[in-house]
Formats: structure tokens, C-alpha cells, sequence
């Protein structure tokens, strides 16, 4: 991941579940949330969510951007972006408008890429 882009993330979490922890239920922020440790249940924030490496979570995901570097199944319903990371693992459903999927990173579901999708109009062969 882009070191720029990863140093701003970690500036802005304001919640970090330790690798050591093992979480089940809902987890709600209105900041942005690390998860090192595992987590089963509903997660919710209106900012960004970064799963780590050596994460494992099973839930239903919403936030406005997520980036994912461990194990992750469930849902994912992101309204903005979602980072795949080369050591990324996710068996999911996915909804997001943009999806960057980085070599290396294993996807199984499906995914719903939400927004407008523009008509294409064929001209008829003469």
C-alpha cells in the first residue's frame, strides 16, 4: 500500500482492537477503527475500517471505506472505497462503487459494483 496513503490512515483511527483481543457483537464508531485481533458480529463506522494482517473477523461490515490486509467474511457494504491488500483473504459479498484488488489478495463472493453504470448504445453493422 502506498506508505503516504497508510501513514494518513493510522493518524486518523480512533479505535484499535489489540491483537490479542477476541471481540463478539457490535462494534459502532463515528471514527475510524483498526482491528488487529478477531472480531464475529456487525461492525459500523462512518469512516474507514483497516483490518490487518493478522486479523481474522466474520461480520457484516458497513463504513464509509475500508482496507483489509487479513481474513474477512461476511458483507462488506463500503460507500466509498475498498483496498484489497496482497495479504488480504476475504470470503464476502461485497458493495462498493470503487474496488482495488492488489496482486497477491484472494476474493471469493460476489461483488456489486454500486453506482450509475452508463448505457452502451451499439451502431448496427451496414
Amino acid at each position: 500500500m502506498d506508505t503516504k496513503l497508510e501513514d494518513n490512515l493510522e493518524e486518523q483511527v480512533e479505535t484499535v482492537i489489540g491483537s490479542s483481543a477476541v471481540i463478539q457483537g457490535e462494534l459502532t464508531s463515528e471514527g475510524s477503527i483498526k482491528i488487529e485481533g478477531q472480531l464475529t458480529g456487525t461492525i459500523t463506522t462512518s469512516q474507514t475500517i483497516i483490518v490487518s494482517e493478522n486479523s481474522k473477523i466474520t461480520a457484516e461490515v458497513e463504513a464509509e471505506s475500508a482496507v483489509i490486509g487479513g481474513e474477512v467474511q461476511g458483507h462488506l457494504n463500503i460507500s466509498g472505497r475498498l483496498v484489497l491488500l496482497p495479504t488480504a483473504r476475504v470470503a464476502a459479498d461485497i458493495t462498493c462503487p470503487t474496488l482495488k484488488v492488489e496482486e497477491g489478495a484472494l476474493f471469493t463472493g460476489k461483488c456489486h459494483m454500486a453506482g450509475n453504470i452508463p448505457t452502451v448504445h451499439l451502431k448496427k453493422a451496414s
